[in-house]
């Protein structure tokens, strides 16, 4: 099995292929890093690097944020309504 750095590697990156040899041999899903003192999840890792095709992908097999990512994201969200309103 892959360890969990190197996972979150691949989904920075966007190794699709290394991403679905994990799971497809039985893999986790929900596989967090920690650093600087909070857990990143690898579909968040993907989404900050700009790896949106790994999103997608990790999407499809039911990865997800930590809770704490889930509430930057509703935020991030809000801001982006108030923003569209007020042009």
């Amino acid at each position: 099995m892959e360890r969990v750095e190197q996972l979150f590697g691949y989904a920075c990156s966007g190794n699709i292929e290394k991403l679905k040899e994990y799971y497809e041999i039985g893999g986790t899903i929900s596989n967090y890093v920690e650093r600087f003192g909070r857990k990143h999840s690898l579909i968040m890792g993907a989404f900050r690097n700009g790896q949106f095709d790994a999103v997608d992908y990790l999407l499809e097999i039911r990865e997800k944020p930590t809770s704490e990512e889930q509430e930057e994201i509703r935020k991030q969200i809000r801001r982006w309504e108030l923003m569209k309103r007020m042009v």
